[in-house]
């Protein structure tokens, strides 16, 4: 990677302006679900909160790409960072002078709903800016410093916000994200460069569901990919309650540490994904279907592993510096899975799907699998409030391993279906 190209006054305006918008969002959104989870102490409040997050964002991010590709791009990012920066500042205003649980929440959720409509277009705007403010010879540097800083702002961010919240706790978190996305706003003003195209349809709302279910049938005739989606969409579906909400849970209800602790875990997840890229680009992804069935294995003997850990720590088995470090190692280690599974899925589609059907095939896949997460979310979070916790866990580890049972039975059915397909 080349530096010289934040001599791009452009380029590093748009970098600097986004890295610290984006390490203020990483604060807040961690910080978010341990505040909620301490006010009510109820983790389907929470749930319904996280819920109604995603569901917005793919109900929104359906048709934000498309607008953001009609308008000027560097406009979009301005308005969106300043209109979350005011949304935020009211947000700690309400918090600050009121005691009153149902007027905080509402108050939340106003805000989640704003940043979430702003997210459905700044994260795409910010995304194709990058191409009208450097050269085609710079779009390889360029992208590579995004995603470089994309990983250490995901750790920095994550593993920092444990720490500011004991310190500074949310008004301070609160204070601090508001005034990053008014610092971003100001960098993307002095960006010099027309980021609008002129050469664009109606957005219609028939099309994009015309494109969702062209994406749908090609990814049905398509065996090999479409077995091991599922089986990933799946799989996600059973594990997220217990990472999304069960993992706050855990360290805030029922261990009752500082925040640190969770954060600590989550930023070693980062940690090791990054160190699993380093080696992924040295495995052969000829053979998809075997490959993605040791990711499954890898994926269904770290659930069991977490919750045979959690399960002798909650029983008084174990102690927690004990429970801690082990938890620590299996974060770290479901990082590396994460990138072992995800990244010869995403190789192997950009070699067997046309170039026409690929935004097609992928805005299927995206859509399908975060509509059902709310489901799960809720489902999970009630089986927390309602039974325990542990509950939770187990039904986790059945359900994971029943999935990996699926996998070894039609695994070899698929194989062959995928060879017969490709003789034909």
């Amino acid at each position: 990677m080349n530096k010289n190209i934040f001599k791009n006054k452009n380029y590093s305006k748009l970098f600097w302006g986004k890295f610290v918008s984006d390490i203020g969002s990483q604060f807040y959104m961690f910080s978010l679900a341990w505040y909620l989870l301490s006010l009510t102490n109820s983790a389907v409040i929470v749930g319904y909160f996280l819920s109604f997050r995603l569901l917005l964002y793919v109900t929104s991010a359906a048709v934000g790409g498309a607008i953001s590709d009609r308008l000027d791009r560097i406009k979009v990012l301005i308005y969106c960072d300043f209109i979350r920066g005011v949304s935020i500042f009211i947000n700690l205003l309400v918090i600050m002078k009121t005691s009153d649980i149902n007027l905080i929440l509402i108050s939340l959720y106003i805000s989640t709903a704003i940043h979430v409509l702003c997210d459905a277009l700044f994260i795409p705007s910010s995304t194709a800016a990058i191409r009208f403010v450097i050269s085609k010879k710079e779009l390889t540097d360029g992208y590579s410093f995004i995603y470089l800083i994309n990983n250490v702002k995901r750790i920095l961010g994550i593993f920092f916000a444990g720490a500011l919240y004991k310190l500074i706790g949310i008004e301070g978190i609160m204070l601090f994200n508001g005034l990053s996305f008014i610092i971003s706003g100001i960098f993307e003003m002095f960006i010099n460069v027309n980021t609008k195209e002129e050469n664009y349809n109606k957005i219609e709302l028939k099309l994009i569901l015309t494109d969702l279910k062209e994406g749908m049938k090609f990814l049905f005739k398509l065996k090999s990919l479409f077995f091991i989606t599922m089986i990933s969409i799946f799989s996600n579906f059973i594990y997220e309650p217990l990472a999304r909400n069960g993992f706050t849970y855990l360290f805030n209800q029922l261990i009752k540490v500082d925040p640190i602790y969770l954060s600590t875990a989550a930023s070693l997840t980062a940690i090791g994904s990054i160190i699993m890229t380093k080696f992924i680009g040295k495995y052969d992804f000829v053979n998809i279907i075997n490959h993605y069935y040791r990711g499954i294995t890898f994926k269904t003997i770290y659930v069991v592993l977490l919750v045979i850990n959690m399960v002798l720590f909650l029983e008084g088995i174990t102690y927690f510096e004990l429970f801690f470090i082990i938890h620590l190692i299996l974060q770290a280690c479901y990082g590396a899975i994460i990138v072992y599974i995800n990244v010869p899925t995403l190789v192997y589609m950009q070699r067997e799907v046309p170039s026409h059907m690929i935004g097609k095939v992928d805005s299927f896949i995206t859509t399908f699998s975060m509509a059902i997460m709310p489901i799960s979310t809720i489902v999970g979070s009630y089986i927390i409030d309602k039974i325990n916790f542990l509950t939770l866990a187990i039904i986790t580890f059945l359900a994971m391993s029943v999935v990996w049972i699926v996998y070894t039975i039609f695994r070899v059915n698929i194989l062959r279906a995928c060879e017969t397909a490709s003789s034909g």
